[in-house]
């Protein structure tokens, strides 16, 4: 992944001009959009928010997916789930099964040392239930 400076407001935006990649007003909006997501997100959400067009929106996350700056967290009913990969706040989320609200939930994962032979660790957690707003329509 580039370097990426930590006092920039859009880290993505900044991420693609290290990768020396032309700006798009599309591509600028979906930066946007992503950078100011709280948790999870799918690209049916990034289509809604920006009126973009169905495929500048996957064409732009299937790019910041190559380049590592966003990853797929989860599939429900066939909607592809992403979240960021900017390596802040390390979390999990649980995500409602009914009406797909997410929420994040803080990890405490043990750190595990460069001793343990084992480089580029990563792991994903997703938690699924019912929330309260759903469970009270039950």
């Amino acid at each position: 992944m580039a370097k990426i400076s930590k006092n920039k407001a859009n880290w993505l935006t900044e991420a693609l001009n290290n990768f020396g990649l032309n700006k798009s007003k599309a591509r600028e909006q979906v930066c946007q959009e992503i950078y100011l997501q709280k948790g999870i997100f799918s690209a049916k959400q990034v289509v809604e928010r920006t009126r973009l067009g169905k495929v500048s929106v996957y064409r732009n996350l299937e790019l910041l997916e190559k380049l590592n700056l966003i990853r797929p967290a989860i599939t429900v009913r066939g909607q592809r789930f992403y979240e960021k990969n900017n390596d802040e706040n390390h979390h999990h989320h649980i995500i409602c099964t009914k009406c797909l609200k997410t929420s994040c939930i803080d990890c405490n994962e043990p750190k595990i040392t460069s001793e343990e032979k084992y480089k580029n660790i990563n792991h994903l957690l997703i938690f699924t239930g019912t929330c309260n707003t759903c469970a009270k329509s039950d």
